[in-house]
């Protein structure tokens, strides 16, 4: 791979510069030494999806996301559109957010030096995406509670001044005590059924069946979405189902939580005019229905050893 084709699309509000004494520096440090004829673009504000696509234009191999899992659903995005024109480019993602779950899909180490070292030596690969009303997502679409949970987060986070695990956990707390609750319909091919849930998710590719790893993906090029979600249930039988989770059990071991793997194109037809959604860490309000679909070998991407 020619490395003079690279370009780094970074979020300037990224956690790693918050969180990281000298990030700045010792981020351009790893660049410079791994990647020494590349492009760095700084992002950030209004204007981000603007810069996404002017760097995209000027760039002929290889663009690389540097930032959280949103910042990278945005690049995805812009690139995906470059790809239906016709160009052969390549994503790349730097784990420099607060959860880095496409970074880690990707092999990539959490440690930036490790990371833009792993970056350098990785390997083009095609991968899978999930299709959502023609919005690719690289990692999972949820809807309902980790929605709430994320806005109950960003008002503690802005009220209280947390800092964003510890509010995470506060949020999700308070969620899964007082869920909300989700009507609609799910539709396939081969089946059809209501639905009465507070939490539904949508993840590329294999998921793994214990609760606290759900969003470690099994598989990068498998060519189906999992589909998860909890029936409706009451409050004791929320904590219940907490208990359960708390000691490990498997989603089908569950009996309030059902999950299929799903090859061909579905529907959630919900009940209100807009769903609330979070697709790869962005929150989004969707109009129903929601159609999915699997995109086998849709994206080229920077593959790290490691990577399932």
């Amino acid at each position: 791979m020619s490395l003079r084709d690279t370009t780094f699309i970074v979020n300037k509000k990224a956690g790693f510069f918050s969180r990281t004494e000298d990030g700045g520096r010792r981020f351009s440090e790893a660049v410079n030494r791994f990647f020494p004829d590349a492009r760095i673009v700084w992002i950030g504000g209004e204007k981000g999806p603007e810069a996404i696509e002017a760097a995209i234009r000027e760039t002929e191999r290889v663009v690389v996301g540097c930032g959280g899992d949103g910042t990278i659903h945005l690049l995805a995005n812009s690139l995906a559109r470059h790809l239906r024109q016709g160009r052969d480019l390549a994503l790349g993602a730097l784990p420099m957010g607060t959860f880095n779950l496409i970074a880690q899909d990707l092999g990539m180490p959490l440690e930036i030096e490790d990371a833009v070292r792993a970056l350098s030596r990785a390997r083009t690969r095609r991968i899978d995406v999930g299709d959502m009303n023609g919005r690719i997502f690289l990692h999972n679409v949820s809807i309902g509670m980790h929605r709430i949970t994320v806005e109950t987060r960003e008002r503690v986070q802005r009220e209280l001044g947390m800092g964003k695990k510890a509010a995470a956990a506060y949020a999700l707390f308070r969620t899964w005590l007082r869920p909300p609750l989700i009507s609609g319909r799910f539709q396939s091919l081969q089946r059809s059924l209501e639905i009465r849930s507070p939490a539904i998710f949508v993840g590329v590719n294999r998921h793994d069946t214990r609760f606290f790893s759900m969003l470690r993906r099994q598989s990068l090029d498998d060519g189906f979405l999992t589909l998860f979600y909890v029936k409706e249930v009451k409050p004791l039988r929320m904590l219940k189902l907490a208990a359960q989770v708390l000691v490990g059990g498997r989603m089908g071991q569950i009996g309030a939580i059902e999950s299929h793997w799903i090859r061909e194109s579905f529907t959630i037809q919900g009940r209100k005019h807009r769903l609330k959604l979070v697709a790869d860490g962005e929150l989004l309000r969707e109009p129903p229905p929601l159609v999915f679909r699997p995109r086998r070998h849709f994206l080229k991407a920077l593959v790290a050893d490691g990577a399932p």
